[in-house]
């Protein structure tokens, strides 16, 4: 990926080596991550990716069907 890239990964949780794009993230080779999945999933709490400022961390439910979704159709 380029350097300053932004990782999108609403996928599949493996993926993303979560070590390596930690790594990355560190070192500023990637500006930021958005991630609706993991492995494993959940994503355990003592997850260094947790407190980055620079990722965003959904609870998989990037394509969740519900309220949203009934109210669009209409």
């Amino acid at each position: 990926m380029k350097p300053g890239a932004i990782l999108i990964n609403t996928a599949r949780g493996a993926m993303i080596d979560q070590d390596a794009l930690y790594r990355n993230l560190k070192s500023e080779k990637l500006a930021a991550a958005a991630l609706d999945v993991y492995d494993p999933e959940p994503i355990p709490r003592d997850s260094p990716l947790l407190a980055l400022p620079q990722v965003v961390i959904t609870p998989h439910i990037g394509s969740a069907p519900g309220r949203r979704d009934s109210a669009w159709r209409r």
